[in-house]
């Protein structure tokens, strides 16, 4: 079970000062967030802000980068980038070629005097521009997708029903349903979208129901879960 406590307005996940913050599932750590920020799933020594040890998704949206843009479709790998190097050169050579026979001979010789007036630094340095171009774009890119996600849920007089419990409350999302070894982060939310408000005023936890294949959050202090309160829900799989 994981374990809250709250101040005016937030929920608080705390670790003592100068001490890193772990959660586990399954009895394994499945994520990390260390004393000085970094944040780390799979593995508990994060180098970054964020570090994963396996692959990440991003199922909408893209990922958005400090420029403000945001790439939705993977980059060019090196690979497709000397394709696209090549290519370019080979159709830049063979429309040089076809507009050079279309030429007499003296405009051929015109055309030779006036390519020798560029020097091979400036050629060179032409070139050079470009695959740098071609290399940083696919840089900016990846192939992989953030799997973590967040939604609203709201307890109702049907899913506390479902949950077996009178202080819990039956989660059924697409995100968590037969996701056992998904990491859960639960916190309340007044009034989603700024509309309503049902202050749930207990300490909250979370576990999976094997039977149903789906969690439930649940009032640690059993007292009765309010209808019509709302948990924000951070799902992280590994």
């Amino acid at each position: 079970h994981g374990v809250l406590s709250w101040d005016i307005g937030m929920a608080i996940v705390g670790a003592q000062t100068g001490k890193d913050l772990a959660l586990w599932a399954d009895s394994r750590e499945k994520l990390r967030i260390l004393a000085n920020g970094n944040v780390g799933v799979g593995t508990s020594t994060p180098g970054t802000k964020l570090t994963v040890a396996g692959v990440v998704e991003s199922n909408s949206g893209g990922f958005k980068f400090p420029d403000g843009t945001t790439q939705a479709t993977r980059g060019s790998s090196p690979a497709d980038v000397n394709a696209a190097v090549n290519a370019g050169i080979t159709t830049a050579v063979n429309a040089a070629v076809t507009q050079a026979n279309q030429f007499t001979n003296s405009a051929v010789a015109s055309g030779v005097t006036q390519a020798n007036q560029f020097t091979t630094q400036q050629v060179n340095a032409g070139i050079t521009t470009a695959v740098n171009a071609a290399v940083t774009q696919a840089n900016s890119n990846t192939d992989t997708k953030i799997r973590s996600l967040v939604f609203i849920h709201t307890a109702t007089s049907a899913n506390i029903t479902a949950a077996g419990c009178s202080h819990c409350t039956l989660i059924d999302n697409a995100l968590t349903n037969g996701a056992p070894n998904a990491v859960l982060i639960i916190t309340p939310n007044y009034n989603p979208s700024g509309v309503g408000g049902t202050f749930n005023n207990h300490p909250i936890g979370v576990f999976y129901i094997t039977s149903s294949s789906k969690w439930a959050i649940f009032n640690q202090d059993l007292g009765a879960m309010s209808v019509n309160a709302a948990f924000n829900v951070l799902v992280v799989k590994p």
